[in-house]
Formats: structure tokens, sequence, C-alpha cells
């Protein structure tokens, strides 16, 4: 079976106070804002996100997150050779519910949420099932 560890690298709660840069993630970063109010610059991309929203910043990507008082969210990093296996040719695409606000994302809000807890509580004892949900 191959090893969970490979294709999640982190899957975090976070709670952010003031503004952080991440410069060239090397892996596909999903953020599922929980709650608050933050600004997410990349590209030429300038949204601001509330709870609720979702986005996967792709690999190679510079971006910052702002946040308007305390921000609450999810972030998983996936592997990028792990996103190039399930996604090929549309690993590029971004999903982002400000920039596709008629598209309903609540099947990817769940698989998030469910990663997020299996992962956080024990990624061993979880691997077979993290593997059937990926």
């Amino acid at each position: 079976m191959e090893d969970i560890g490979k294709k999640i690298l982190s899957a975090e709660k976070i709670e952010l106070k003031k503004e952080k840069y991440i410069e060239h993630n090397y892996s596909v970063d999903i953020v599922y804002i929980l709650s608050g109010v933050v600004q997410i610059d990349y590209y030429e991309f300038h949204h601001t996100y509330n709870d609720g929203d979702i986005l996967i910043i792709p690999s190679g990507v510079t971006y910052s997150l702002t946040p308007t008082g305390v921000v609450s969210f999810i972030q998983i990093e996936l592997d990028y050779s792990f996103s190039l296996d399930i996604l090929g040719e549309f690993s590029g695409i971004v999903c982002d519910s400000k920039r596709e606000v008629d598209r309903d994302y609540i099947k990817l809000k769940n698989i998030v949420v469910t990663l997020y807890n299996e992962f956080a509580t024990n990624n061993e004892i979880n691997t077979l099932m993290l593997n059937s949900i990926l």
C-alpha cells in the first residue's frame, strides 16, 4: 500500500492573526475558510474570502494570506506528483469559490474536512480510509 504521507504532506487547522507568505509552495494547497475574513493574493488575483469559501492553489505559486482580525481555516498540502497522478493534464486547474460563485463545492468541502479530521487524529491508523477517499 502506498504511504499516505507521500500524498498528504500536511493537514492543519490554522488560526491566523497576521499576514503570512507562502513562497513557491511545492505542494498543491487546499484552503477552506472556516470563519473570519482573509485576503488571498496570488498571480494577479486579489480576492477576499469569507466563511465557507474554498480554493486550490497550484504548485509553484507564491501567495499571501492577510486576515481581517482572526481567520480560521483548514489547509491541506497535497504532494505535487500525487496531484499530477490523479488530475493529469488538469493539475493546473484552480478551484476558487470566489471566481466560480455558481459552482457547488460542497463535496470538495466535505472531503477536505474528512481528510483533516482523519489525518489530524492519527494518520497511521487511518491510512486505508484516506487512501479510499483519495
